[in-house]
């Protein structure tokens, strides 16, 4: 989906991850050189809370994720030129995992949606539901 100005992109994913690097989550997408995800991603038998953020080069950072196996909320806040990644168990309760703050600050418009990548699998099961998209 496209999206102009300032947002809130959030999502609830499931699903089991059972290959290396396996990996489901939210995108927020200015073109193949300048995007940012976060989600749930599979690396040496656990589930990791993943964030990436690419502008060339290509900075992540994971920590352990919230449950080895329920789903997990994710929220992308674009706010004045920053972006904060969030994760919940419950949807109601937030913890921020990363912001990144002066990129996307010229960027009228973005693309905003969900992701899924196998790089050494057959394929990976994800569920999305309760996708919300809102503008601030």
């Amino acid at each position: 989906m496209q999206v102009e100005g300032d947002f809130v992109f959030e999502a609830r994913i499931s699903g089991q991850n059972p290959v290396r690097c396996d990996q489901a989550g939210l995108m927020v997408r200015q073109d193949a050189e300048n995007w940012l995800k976060c989600g749930t991603e599979f690396v040496d038998g656990k589930r990791y809370a993943s964030v990436v953020l690419t502008r060339q080069w290509s900075d992540g950072s994971m920590m352990q994720d919230l449950s080895e196996n329920a789903p997990v909320w994710w929220r992308v806040v674009r706010r004045k030129g920053s972006v904060e990644r969030l994760c919940s168990l419950d949807g109601k309760s937030f913890t921020s995992v990363r912001e990144a703050f002066g990129y996307f600050v010229s960027v009228p418009r973005e693309e905003v949606g969900k992701y899924c990548a196998s790089p050494e699998g057959q394929g990976v099961q994800a569920t999305f539901d309760s996708l919300k998209l809102s503008a601030l």
